[in-house]
């Protein structure tokens, strides 16, 4: 992410007209350290953000990324032979939210019920 015009001066990492800020501090990950790592050294995307807790003074940064043995997904044809599969939908439009269960043929699920939010 290309840096705010008015920290613009502060980038330390400028690459095809992008400006970036590069850390240049050691941090910990306390929280799925081994995950983290193990994305690292397969050269897997990590998506990090930054966040600031003004109560406590504190930097934090998350990281999110695609783990590397994700689940299985049933083929389109095992969805579509099991009697029991839903899909939740959702209709939302400003100031709007419909979730719905839909059944297999996309019919709104009979034994669902449904609220405007």
């Amino acid at each position: 992410m290309d840096l705010p015009e008015p920290l613009a001066r502060l980038a330390n990492l400028t690459r095809g007209g992008l400006t970036r800020y590069r850390f240049q501090a050691k941090v910990r990950f306390s929280y799925c350290q081994a995950e983290w790592l193990a994305q690292v050294e397969a050269d897997r995307a990590v998506a990090h953000a930054t966040s600031f807790d003004q109560a406590q003074s504190r930097f934090y940064i998350d990281a999110s990324f695609t783990p590397t043995s994700p689940p299985r997904v049933p083929a389109y044809q095992d969805l579509l032979s099991d009697p029991a599969a839903r899909t939740l939908a959702v209709d939302h439009n400003h100031g709007f939210l419909a979730p719905a269960l839909l059944d297999r043929f996309g019919n709104r699920w009979a034994g669902c019920l449904t609220s405007h939010w």
